[in-house]
């Protein structure tokens, strides 16, 4: 699956989009940063290897060519993702996106559950006709902290998804570029 995610980052306060491409099969991510709204920053590139717990990460020069690229190895909440609903959640409720008749039909799911003290809501609402994410939410609350900053803004994400395309047009996007570590 390729698309478009907008993500509102908790942190800076600000709004990233980038282009994404699901491989399911393969349990792997791709995607490709715009230029970001967070001061300061530039836009990167993005390989989740899931399968094999290893994330490729790296910016482009003004022409195009990769530069910076790092390798890290995923371990723990790292390798925590999403391609399907979690089974543990709860179907809410079947509405209609839009306007009546030019919408269309979405399905919206939650799940809560807790990790040693801290509390998790997550929610996703999906295409009905083919389980599509339309947005997706993931509140992570900390119990050390306090007040309305017991948010955590690195684990928590508001998301978006728009121009979903099935399938996968380039999988040459799952190749690290030849600066990456090996």
């Amino acid at each position: 699956m390729e698309g478009v995610i907008t993500e509102y980052n908790f942190l800076h306060n600000v709004h990233d989009v980038s282009e994404f491409t699901f491989d399911v099969a393969n349990d792997r991510s791709y995607y490709a940063g715009q230029p970001s709204k967070v001061p300061g920053t530039k836009a990167y590139n993005v390989i989740m290897d899931y399968k094999n717990k290893v994330m490729y990460k790296w910016t482009l020069t003004s022409a195009g060519a990769p530069t910076g690229c790092t390798k890290k190895i995923l371990s723990g909440g790292s390798l925590d993702h999403n391609y399907a609903i979690p089974p543990s959640a709860e179907f809410v409720k079947q509405s209609e996106l839009g306007t009546y008749n030019e919408g269309m039909t979405v399905n919206e799911f939650a799940w809560k559950t807790q990790v040693g003290d801290d509390n998790l809501y997550y929610q996703v609402v999906t295409t009905a006709h083919s389980c599509v994410p339309v947005t997706e939410q993931l509140y992570y609350k900390n119990s050390t902290k306090t007040g309305d900053a017991k948010l955590d803004e690195y684990k928590s994400f508001i998301a978006q998804y728009s121009d979903i395309v099935l399938g996968i047009s380039n999988p040459n996007v799952f190749i690290p570029p030849r600066s990456c570590p090996p």
